[in-house]
């Protein structure tokens, strides 16, 4: 399997909260960087951090894969993440608001697997969508 198939089946894993399938697409040295700066390093950090957070805080959550860009061992996907915000999520009590937000990932492989890992995310604008930052007005 190319790295863009193990993308792929790593999206599809989350849509199905498969996370076998997640960690063993994971690098055993795999590094992790949020849409804030923060870092996760090894499977079960990685996997908690970047995949099951997000499932948990979101758990209708759904990603939808919109683009992907393959460069060999560097894949690009960008995505449309839509969910309801009925768990905690980063601290952040349930609001019971939807959202739907685009994301960007970035997948760098290493022996068939996600050695590291990046997601770029509009944060302001996910906060703005579960009414935890006011918006302003253009």
């Amino acid at each position: 399997m190319n790295a863009l198939e193990t993308a792929k089946k790593m999206f599809d894993a989350w849509n199905s909260r498969d996370w076998d399938t997640i960690r063993s697409s994971l690098h055993v040295e795999c590094l992790y960087t949020g849409p804030d700066g923060q870092q996760a390093r090894g499977i079960e950090d990685c996997l908690k951090v970047g995949w099951i957070s997000f499932a948990t805080g979101f758990p209708d959550g759904r990603v939808e894969l919109k683009a992907s860009y393959n460069g060999g061992d560097v894949i690009v996907t960008e995505f449309t993440f839509k969910a309801t915000h009925t768990g905690i999520w980063e601290g952040i009590a349930p609001t019971g608001k939807k959202v739907e937000v685009d994301l960007c990932n970035v997948m760098v492989f290493r022996d068939g697997k996600v050695f590291r890992e990046r997601d770029y995310l509009d944060t302001l604008g996910l906060f703005g969508q579960l009414g935890i930052v006011q918006m302003p007005k253009l």
